[in-house]
């Protein structure tokens, strides 16, 4: 399925900037991922565009991953498709539903609320993801 991050990929700075005043983003180039902060960023940006940055990485390791974890990946994907109400035609993530869901994740690591009990699931994970990322800055210093 492509998502709206496959769409961005071009490079295309004029559709990024049509989308909303921007604070920050996510985005492919050379299949790396890329985070942009403007001036109008503030301190939840970071937390909103990560939620981008995992639920694209979700999709992609959900791809490779060994056998035996196939069936939960699929589960998390099911989640957050469920939720963000994905028709079985839809190829490419709208803005409103990327946004939706980051905007969710940030609500999660405020105070702890998700929409439901299955995106809870998926916030959890990206919560741990988030603070393996902060324990190794640590180690680093």
């Amino acid at each position: 399925r492509k998502t709206f991050y496959d769409v961005m990929e071009g490079n295309d700075e004029a559709a990024v900037g049509a989308l909303t005043t921007p604070k920050g983003s996510f985005r492919l180039r050379e299949g790396k991922g890329l985070f942009h902060f403007w001036n109008t960023a503030n301190e939840s940006t970071i937390i909103h565009e990560f939620a981008h940055y995992a639920h694209h990485n979700l999709f992609e390791m959900a791809q490779y991953v060994k056998p035996e974890y196939t069936s939960m990946y699929r589960g998390l994907i099911d989640s957050i498709n469920s939720y963000l109400d994905v028709k079985k035609d839809q190829s490419v993530l709208s803005e409103h539903q990327l946004e939706k869901f980051a905007e969710a994740f940030e609500t999660y690591l405020k105070d702890g609320s998700a929409p439901n009990s299955r995106l809870a699931k998926v916030f959890s994970l990206f919560k741990t993801w988030l603070s393996n990322i902060y324990k190794k800055i640590k180690l680093l210093r």
